[in-house]
């Protein structure tokens, strides 16, 4: 079972992408960023049994090196909750259920994302691009946050707001049906 998120700017960054589901009990689902010639620039495998998140590409017709993320403690055949906080430059945090899973710069050109496939779960879907402009960004060379600009675009806030508002009034409707 595959279920697809298409937009035009999915994958413009800042912003957070919040999923909740349930939790399958066992095997596997994946979340993959695909681009308008059918690569994954980003692609994530949560392996439940093996308790197991892999992260990788395929950009060329064949997969990159994998990263891996052990340990995970599913929350097996429960409701939970996903954020993909997706930075400029490539950056990437993952986190379930408030717990942040991996932070990583990641080699493939995230942005270039047009299509987020869900395969083996079903999720609904919440996009923010606010929420991320008020976390403190690390300067370049620095250890130290920079400060995030306030009250710029209070106005843009709210519209976002209504619009993911009636986004999800459509989803849950037509998860009714």
């Amino acid at each position: 079972m595959i279920n697809s998120y298409i937009f035009r700017d999915l994958m413009k960054t800042p912003q957070v992408l919040h999923l909740r589901g349930v939790c399958p009990q066992y095997g596997v689902f994946t979340l993959n960023f695909v681009d308008a010639e059918d690569r994954q620039p980003l692609h994530l495998s949560f392996r439940v049994s093996a308790r197991q998140l892999v992260i990788n590409e395929n950009l060329r017709g064949s997969w990159g090196e994998e990263v891996r993320v052990d340990g995970i403690d599913f929350p097996l055949g429960l409701p939970f909750n996903l954020d993909i906080e997706l930075r400029g430059r490539n950056r990437l945090r993952l986190a379930m259920n408030g717990a942040t899973l991996a932070e990583l710069d990641w080699r493939a050109d995230i942005t270039s994302g047009l299509r987020l496939d869900m395969v083996d779960v079903e999720f609904s879907l919440f996009r923010d691009d606010r929420e991320i402009k008020s976390l403190p960004e690390l300067t370049e060379g620095d250890d130290v946050p920079a400060e995030a600009p306030v009250g710029a675009g209070d106005e843009a806030a709210r519209e976002t707001t209504m619009d993911q508002l009636c986004r999800h009034v459509v989803e849950l409707r037509s998860a009714q049906q």
